[in-house]
């Protein structure tokens, strides 16, 4: 049963545990979700200093719920307020406040034993314009932590001439930069504090990604399409960023996982949902070498969508 607790600097938190690992979620603002780690492990999750400027968009760090495309008017919307709390035996939903844009926000966040846990993101719309959006989902992840991604599978240039998936920049991504690792199988992105801020998006029809770092392991899974092969893109969707549900940011702090959901014009009683499934484990005795590496976290994540 969820349990309220002081969590750092935060009163009034909310502690969703079971035998293996813990979150810790806000009641007094967001919702975000401030804390994710094994038990007596560290917090995998970032936190921002305290602010200086209470009235305006503070980030406070952890995951939180955006709104896509990003902009100051959609996605950075004051989260300052306390939010409504409805508990369930192993789970709890956070609604927040309806935004100036006439947007409701929602976590759902469950647990499902031995380290699994179900976060639904809900956007609820009462807005008189139609808007065309997608949720997005963000976890700001502590220094030293690096984000690994699946390669879609490798063909020869005989057996497949086509394109398998999108590889979008922003304007101060660079590949040469050594934090990069890309090979056939896996790619990654290194947290480093000495370096300037890194990005890019793509499509993982695979469905999931993984943060290591500090001794853990958080894989997260989201909008996998049922029997699409790795690397096909389901052409009824449309996703946001050139076609991206997925992408990685890093800057001197931290390291963001992030999925997106389609794009959708949503009109008033309009809701969005966007469910991502995560795993916290130790990362021990994960292999090191990329194929491995791979093959190891595929089968964990075809286990957390049982």
């Amino acid at each position: 049963m969820p349990e309220t607790v002081t969590f750092g600097r935060w009163p009034e938190m909310i502690r969703i545990a079971d035998d293996r690992a813990e979150l810790h979620v806000s009641t007094q603002f967001g919702p975000r979700i401030l804390g994710a780690n094994l038990l007596e492990a560290p917090n995998l999750m970032y936190q921002f200093p305290p602010e200086t400027e209470p009235d305006g968009y503070r980030f406070y760090g952890g995951h939180r719920l955006w709104i896509a495309p990003e902009s100051r008017e959609l996605s950075m919307q004051p989260e300052n307020e306390p939010v409504a709390v409805r508990h369930g035996e192993q789970s709890v939903q956070l609604t927040a406040p309806t935004d100036t844009n006439g947007f409701t926000k929602s976590l759902v966040i469950a647990a499902r034993g031995d380290g699994q846990f179900v976060v639904t993101h809900g956007l609820t719309y009462s807005g008189e314009a139609p808007r065309t959006v997608a949720p997005w989902a963000l976890s700001m992840l502590v220094a030293g932590t690096r984000v690994v991604f699946p390669q879609p599978e490798y063909v020869s240039h005989e057996s497949d001439v086509l394109p398998n998936r999108p590889l979008v920049t922003w304007g101060y991504t660079d590949l040469s930069d050594p934090r990069w690792t890309w090979h056939p199988a896996l790619a990654s992105l290194q947290q480093s504090p000495t370096r300037t801020p890194q990005k890019i998006g793509t499509y993982l029809a695979e469905g999931w990604a993984a943060a290591i770092g500090h001794g853990q392991l958080l894989l997260k899974t989201f909008g996998a399409l049922a029997g699409s092969g790795a690397g096909v893109q389901d052409p009824t969707q449309i996703y946001p960023d050139m076609g991206c549900n997925f992408e990685t940011f890093t800057n001197g702090d931290m390291i963001e996982i992030e999925s997106l959901g389609p794009k959708a014009t949503v009109t008033a009683g309009s809701a969005l949902i966007h469910e991502e499934r995560w795993l916290i484990a130790s990362a021990k005795d994960l292999p090191s070498a990329p194929v491995q590496l791979r093959e190891a976290l595929a089968a964990l994540a075809d286990r957390l969508r049982d």
